[in-house]
């Protein structure tokens, strides 16, 4: 009779790296290489596991975890919490997963919409095997296209499988003006492609699925929205105190300020800091000038600690500028990784606010015009409305294709899903790959389940944030005495912004709820069956 086996590999330190004077040791940090062709680690310090008839090389500052019954296995590399029973070990999860698989692999699939975190899962039978990523594909899974290899860095996979640069996308960064990414699910190497939320590749066919979305989003009031995803917002940040220290980026923006509310159970645990950029130092940015000193100004007010981490250059020198090239092929700011290294606050869990804005209807408030989106609306919302240039709508067409993008035409609002599987999934991962030389990062919303119940908000509500607004108002209202990127916000809802404490902001009357939701509503012309 087959026995249930769970291994755990526990992250390590970054005392495992070692340095280089060339600053290799941070090409391809706390990445991963998964391939069936025999194959040497990236790095002497990178683990080496046998998985599925394939062999996973990793960063050992990341967690693995893998849980067989017989020949069926669920692997787990990365961090994550599941937001169902509240576990947090890797190796619970994957054994939780397993459990699932063993019934069926959708029900693992759908038990996945309830994993929050950035990491990748790799399940199967024998040799017959599957990979995806978490829900925004915050750790990327890149393919090749003519090799049976996966990794989390394009440049990694294009090295070890000799991929020629794309002859139409070689270099993202050149694009200029007409693009904030590189279009469908391309990178600037021929044959390697980037995996894209809420689908997974089967390693023995090639096939791409779509699994999520499986039903129409219906609208929900947002009260219960708030009530049903401030304890899942908040709850992971208690938890991940007990095994992390914490570091919370905050911003004059919304994002930021609603991670900010809900960290505070365990504020007295958890280091806050913004970015001072070169402009801001010389007096040449009064944006980034404002931002600062909200930033500075909301946490004195809260009472939290809080670090400047200065940002010294736009472009970091050589060598580290080849590392970040090699890393993330889309720039943001390639002088984040050395800010961080430099800063001192090392052994860290960074907690990032990205994805919020994929309920917040971006492309709907940016131009958005065509139902249903296709391949040549995407490359419009891509090149920032300035026309559809061939190369760009032919890829668009194959990403469209390749995803049964159509399928969800009347699942959800399909400007909102593009945003999250393309600007989200293919974008912001650049971003992450900056940072992560110095720490691992994490995003609290990173769950199907969460995105879900963000984008079941009516329309307009979305639209003006007011789900975001009702968080910050019930967990530290204080927070929004303070412009929200140069603007004053009301509270949601406006009756209940003077909760006095915590406690009380958690103990609304419903009744003045509803009355003060119906006035909002009117105000803004609104309804729950707004479309």
């Amino acid at each position: 009779m087959s026995r249930r086996r769970v291994q755990t590999l526990p992250r390590a330190s970054d005392d495992t790296v070692i340095p280089d004077p060339e600053q290799r040791h941070l090409l391809w940090a706390r990445g991963y290489l998964y391939a069936r062709e025999p194959s040497e680690p990236p790095h002497p310090w990178w683990r080496s596991h046998e998985l599925g008839g394939r062999t996973l090389h990793f960063d050992p500052r990341l967690e693995l975890s893998v849980a067989r019954h017989g020949e069926t296995f669920v692997a787990v590399l990365g961090i994550a919490v599941d937001l169902s029973e509240w576990l947090t070990g890797l190796g619970d999860i994957a054994e939780m997963l397993l459990d699932h698989r063993l019934r069926s692999r959708s029900a693992m699939i759908r038990a996945l919409d309830r994993v929050c975190g950035r990491y990748i899962v790799i399940d199967g039978r024998g040799e017959h095997a599957w990979i995806q990523g978490d829900a925004s594909c915050s750790r990327p899974v890149y393919y090749s296209t003519t090799a049976d290899a996966y990794a989390s860095h394009a440049h990694l996979l294009a090295a070890v499988t000799g991929s020629p640069r794309h002859p139409r996308f070689p270099d993202p960064n050149g694009l200029g003006k007409r693009t904030y990414a590189m279009p469908g699910n391309c990178t600037p190497w021929r044959d390697v492609r980037v995996l894209t939320p809420n689908t997974d590749l089967c390693l023995t066919t090639g096939e791409i699925s779509r699994f999520f979305p499986r039903s129409r989003i219906e609208h929900r009031d947002p009260l219960l929205i708030i009530d049903h995803l401030g304890p899942l917002l908040e709850r992971q940040l208690e938890l991940l105190t007990r095994e992390h220290r914490l570091l919370i980026s905050l911003t004059a923006g919304l994002d930021s300020r609603t991670t900010l509310a809900l960290s505070r159970s365990v504020a007295d645990r958890v280091e806050y800091f913004c970015y001072e950029f070169p402009e801001v130092r010389e007096g040449r940015s009064p944006e980034k000038q404002q931002d600062s000193e909200i930033s500075r100004q909301l946490a004195e007010r809260v009472g939290v600690t809080f670090h400047t981490v200065p940002m010294p250059y736009r472009y970091p020198e050589e060598p580290l500028l080849s590392v970040t090239r090699a890393n993330a092929t889309l720039f943001s700011h390639p002088a984040l990784g050395l800010s961080h290294l430099t800063s001192g606050l090392d052994d860290r869990l960074h907690i990032r606010s990205s994805h919020f804005e994929v309920a917040r209807r971006w492309f709907r408030r940016h131009g958005a015009t065509q139902i249903p989106v296709d391949g040549k609306e995407m490359a419009r919302l891509l090149t920032e409305y300035h026309g559809n240039e061939a190369p760009f709508v032919e890829e668009f067409d194959r990403f469209y294709a390749l995803t049964d993008f159509e399928s969800t035409e009347d699942l959800c609002d399909q400007h909102d899903l593009f945003y999250w599987e393309h600007r989200a999934g293919t974008w912001v991962p650049h971003f992450l790959a900056e940072s992560d030389v110095a720490y691992e990062n994490y995003t609290i919303v990173n769950a199907r389940h969460i995105y879900e119940w963000l984008m079941s908000a009516p329309h307009r509500l979305r639209s003006n944030a007011a789900v975001q607004r009702g968080l910050i108002t019930r967990y530290w209202p204080e927070a929004m005495e303070f412009p929200i990127n140069g603007q004053m916000k009301e509270h949601f809802p406006a009756q209940v912004a003077c909760a006095p404490d915590r406690a009380s902001s958690r103990n609304w009357s419903m009744s003045g709820l509803a009355a003060s939701l119906k006035q909002f509503l009117r105000g803004n012309s609104a309804s729950r069956h707004f479309r």
